[in-house]
């Protein structure tokens, strides 16, 4: 059994790496902190570009239909580059939920379009009170009463939540769950949960490791170029 990532993987990660160097610079990412969105389109594009937004989206709605495991690798990139964008959230969290929960129109509907980078798709869940970048997201998928929801951001009211760091953005979010809202419900639904509270914690812990080992060598870089006086 290999147990090593293969050559494939490692140059596509050599590809984000490479990309995010020129388009996610430290100057990028002060101005994005006092920026209105904290976010960039253009640089959610790239992302679409190169792929990483389609990974985990299956083949038939247009995605790569990728694992986990060939997601890990850029997802190390993104916490080294510190991309504030909801990569995350939405490309393996949402994209995720919405093949899995059996809603055949939503899943046709959006999966396609976080593929592109045409959608960013919001996730809120009922272990923690706030949702993540609700305000850049077109569609919301939320919790209610055990059963899963789909709602358009326009149909909610989205209040911003403070947060130590500038570019996390957090919000409270008043929405009137209906029916006609509801996309997922019984077991159906609290195995979406489930596996999307993994699925944020293994994303998650992946882009923690890059962040460490970016700041290792930064570490490094610095105390080869310090002078003591």
């Amino acid at each position: 059994m290999r147990f090593c990532f293969d050559e494939e993987q490692l140059r596509f990660q050599e590809s984000v790496r490479g990309m995010l160097a020129k388009e996610c610079s430290p100057e990028r990412l002060r101005a994005l902190s006092t920026s209105e969105t904290g976010r960039s389109s253009e640089l959610w594009a790239k992302l679409a570009e190169i792929g990483l937004l389609g990974l985990l989206v299956p083949e038939q709605h247009l995605g790569l239909g990728l694992s986990e495991i060939d997601a890990v690798l850029a997802l190390e990139e993104t916490g080294r580059a510190a991309v504030a964008e909801p990569v995350v959230e939405t490309a393996c969290i949402a994209a995720r939920m919405l093949a899995e929960i059996g809603h055949n129109d939503l899943a046709s509907s959006w999966l396609p379009a976080i593929a592109s980078g045409e959608a960013i798709v919001a996730v809120g869940h009922p272990e923690n009170a706030f949702v993540a970048d609700a305000h850049v997201a077109d569609l919301l998928l939320l919790e209610h009463e055990g059963d899963i929801h789909a709602i358009e951001r326009a149909k909610a009211k989205i209040t911003h939540q403070p947060s130590i760091d500038p570019l996390r953005r957090l919000y409270t979010i008043d929405w009137k769950p209906s029916p006609a809202t509801r996309v997922a419900t019984g077991d159906s639904a609290r195995r979406a949960l489930a596996t999307a509270y993994d699925r944020g914690a293994w994303a998650t812990a992946a882009q923690q490791v890059g962040i460490a080992e970016g700041l290792v060598d930064a570490a490094v870089k610095y105390s080869s170029q310090r002078e003591q006086f």
